[in-house]
């Protein structure tokens, strides 16, 4: 019997293909995050289909309750197909050895910055020069977390989490695991303002510049946040170079709690500090040893 409503028995149900499917005892082991709370009562079949295979519901022993009335859209339909060919024509098949090269140069590049700093403690230009070598491993390290959160680099979901993090959370400082859940949401309603909840997109939400005039509601609560959005076209450029990576870090690790990335970054720190005091041991050293 259809319903288009979930039945009235106090539990979470979300409709996939015209069927309601109970995700009461599964919200907190969701893989993807919070973000499934957002299609609660609702039909959630475009965005599903577009990140899980079709076995993910047995595999998750997820199975129809009751049905709905599922509404067609000729559009819809079209972009799936679409993306079904592109499946079939392998456009969504991973290049391993590419990713493989990427891994080793950016390892490569990461202990080659610690071992110059240790020859080069007090040489300025090679310094400087290290410092946009550093630039350019925290750019390729954000790139290769972006594709292992997005479960480019392999079919296991654990081991891609584990290379974002490596990626991200260890290398480029910024809280791989964050950074998926926040992504996860901006791709899933892309966009989207909700007023009566105040819900916005995680990646169109700042708190010192609105990025479109949807969000001026926001900016209305105090004088200064007011003030902001009349000079944003002043202070964006210059916030985003001067402050936008420490920022950036800051927002991804004030509040994590899972332990794989306290573990992470943890050992990262303790190994910055080994590096950072052998660094200074050696150029005291060097300093003092007699012309």
């Amino acid at each position: 019997m259809e319903n288009p409503f979930p039945p009235p028995d106090g539990k979470n149900y979300i409709g996939i293909d015209g069927a309601w499917y109970d995700v009461t005892s599964f919200i907190k082991k969701h893989p993807g995050g919070d973000i499934i709370t957002q299609f609660i009562g609702k039909d959630a079949s475009e965005v599903f289909k577009a990140y899980h295979t079709p076995t993910t519901l047995e595999r998750r022993h997820l199975y129809k309750k009751s049905f709905f009335p599922k509404k067609e859209d000729a559009f819809i339909n079209e972009i799936f197909q679409l993306q079904n060919d592109l499946y079939k024509e392998g456009f969504y098949k991973t290049d391993s050895n590419w990713y493989a090269r990427k891994w080793l140069i950016i390892i490569t590049m990461w202990f080659a910055l610690f071992y110059g700093v240790h020859i080069s403690a007090d040489n300025r230009l090679c310094l400087a020069f290290l410092s946009i070598m550093l630039a350019l491993v925290w750019q390729q390290a954000g790139f290769l977390m972006h594709d292992s959160m997005h479960s480019q680099l392999f079919k296991n979901h654990l081991l891609n989490s584990i290379s974002g993090v490596l990626a991200g959370s260890v290398i480029s400082g910024i809280n791989g695991s964050w950074w998926r859940e926040e992504h996860t949401v901006h791709h899933s309603l892309t966009a989207t303002v909700d007023y009566n909840t105040n819900f916005i997109d995680p990646q169109m939400q700042e708190d010192v510049w609105a990025q479109n005039e949807k969000l001026f509601p926001f900016f209305r609560t105090t004088r200064f946040k007011r003030w902001l959005v009349t000079v944003q076209h002043l202070t964006f450029l210059p916030l985003c170079v001067g402050l936008g990576r420490q920022a950036i870090l800051l927002d991804s690790h004030k509040g994590e709690r899972r332990c794989l990335n306290h573990s992470y970054l943890a050992r990262k720190n303790r190994f910055l500090c080994h590096c950072f005091r052998f660094g200074r041991s050696t150029a005291h050293t060097t300093l003092s040893q007699p012309l």
